[in-house]
């Protein structure tokens, strides 16, 4: 009992390390912040609370839905993640944006969670993140593309 109460503790320091690296890339860390206050632009989580939580909600739930896709082989929740990358963008959002939302989801999908899954859905979420980038970055170049809302 002992050893499995260790390797818990240990698990869940790492989790717990991997969320703070994470946290690093975040827009609460910027330096950054007054200038964008300054300019009206600062971070979404100021501008429009109320959706960025909406927000936070429906990428938590993709992200289950992610790693699900990566351990059992379904299919990749593709339209989801455009929707949410079209809502996001549509409010001027942008990559630190995107890491708070991530950060956010991550943190409630983790609570709820056993360790083990705590730790695959914040090492596997990494690959959600990036491929968020990607969306994020498709949308700003060709534009609001797609209108699900």
């Amino acid at each position: 009992g002992y050893a499995i109460t260790r390797q818990r503790e240990a698990q869940i320091r790492e989790l717990q390390e991997t969320l703070d690296r994470l946290r690093q890339l975040s827009a609460v860390n910027t330096n950054t912040q007054t200038t964008a206050k300054l300019m009206q632009n600062g971070s979404l989580r100021e501008r429009h609370s109320n959706e960025f939580g909406r927000i936070v909600g429906d990428y938590s739930s993709l992200l289950g839905i992610y790693l699900d896709h990566l351990v059992v082989y379904k299919e990749k929740p593709r339209d989801q993640m455009e929707v949410l990358i079209t809502r996001l963008g549509d409010l001027g959002g942008g990559p630190r944006d995107l890491m708070d939302v991530h950060l956010d989801a991550l943190d409630a999908s983790v609570a709820t969670q056993n360790p083990d899954r705590g730790r695959a859905l914040a090492v596997e979420g990494r690959l959600l993140a990036l491929e968020m980038m990607g969306l994020l970055v498709d949308y700003y170049r060709i534009g609001q593309r797609r209108r699900f809302l």
